[in-house]
């Protein structure tokens, strides 16, 4: 038997899908695949649109997706639901990169608190 430490009852369960332990971490992979690919243009974008409008987009565009994502595994199967997580992490780089810009816009980051990211960026 192997052991995953999940409860017997939870891995007993069936789902709608028939997916393996490997498309399964595929399908966990490729929301950071999406991340990993856009954090240089999240950063440019943030400088040029500003950090608000790009947080508020990147929000938007998440909740749609995740909204949607059952619509579209079911009509598109495996590789709908792989193409929908690198889109939802695509959308998730502004949590970094327009973030930080507004912190930075904002003045939160300040001399008299010790705060990591205010080293770095200044």
């Amino acid at each position: 038997m192997k052991f995953s430490g999940f409860p017997d009852c939870l891995l007993a369960q069936e789902g709608e899908f028939r997916w393996n332990e490997n498309m399964q971490g595929v399908v966990l992979a490729s929301f950071f695949y999406g991340y990993v690919t856009t954090q240089i243009l999240g950063g440019i974008l943030a400088q040029k649109f500003g950090g608000k409008r790009l947080l508020l987009f990147g929000i938007f565009w998440t909740a749609v997706l995740t909204i949607l994502t059952p619509i579209f595994t079911r009509v598109g199967g495996f590789p709908a639901i792989v193409a929908t997580r690198v889109l939802e992490g695509i959308g998730e780089v502004r949590r970094s990169a327009s973030e930080l810009a507004v912190y930075i816009s904002c003045d939160i980051l300040q001399f008299n608190t010790f705060n990591p990211i205010f080293v770095i960026v200044r």
